[in-house]
């Protein structure tokens, strides 16, 4: 059973298994934009899915952030999971977790910009298309979703 700490507090944990500079980006400033929101309790011991995946199954975590090898500035899928074993707490957390993941994207596309061409980044920070969020917040899998 729950304790209402637990049951108000998210434990997330974001994993980088792209190994690319898009997802070292994405996975920094995500990680800076949640550490220490109210909520959350971000756990960066982290290092890999696997190890994501049994702290998921060992109670440990409630929410997985994966951003998976094919990660890239083009191809921004990215995988949450939950056992949906603290529905509270993951539900006050996801929202926080959708705005840092639209920031740190933004913010990535405009590094990799800046990186790309050697000149200071002229892009905008940028909202998504109102398709694309509802793609990304109507995952019909309580266990795991994907944004692209």
């Amino acid at each position: 059973m729950l304790s209402s700490a637990q049951a108000t507090t998210a434990r997330v944990a974001v994993v980088d298994e792209s190994g690319g500079p898009a997802g070292t980006i994405v996975a920094s400033r995500l990680q800076s934009a949640l550490d220490g929101q109210p909520g959350i309790a971000l756990d960066r011991s982290v290092a890999d899915d696997a190890t994501a995946r049994q702290m998921l199954k060992d109670k440990k975590l409630d929410l997985v952030v994966i951003l998976p090898a094919d990660f890239t500035v083009q191809n921004r899928k990215i995988e949450l999971l939950t056992l949906g074993l603290n529905p509270t707490g993951e539900a006050s957390v996801i929202p926080a977790v959708q705005a840092a993941l639209i920031g740190a994207l933004a913010d990535s596309a405009g590094a990799m910009l800046q990186r790309s061409n050697g000149k200071p980044s002229t892009a905008r920070r940028m909202r998504p298309s109102s398709t694309a969020w509802r793609r990304w917040s109507s995952a019909s899998s309580p266990t795991s979703s994907s944004s692209s």
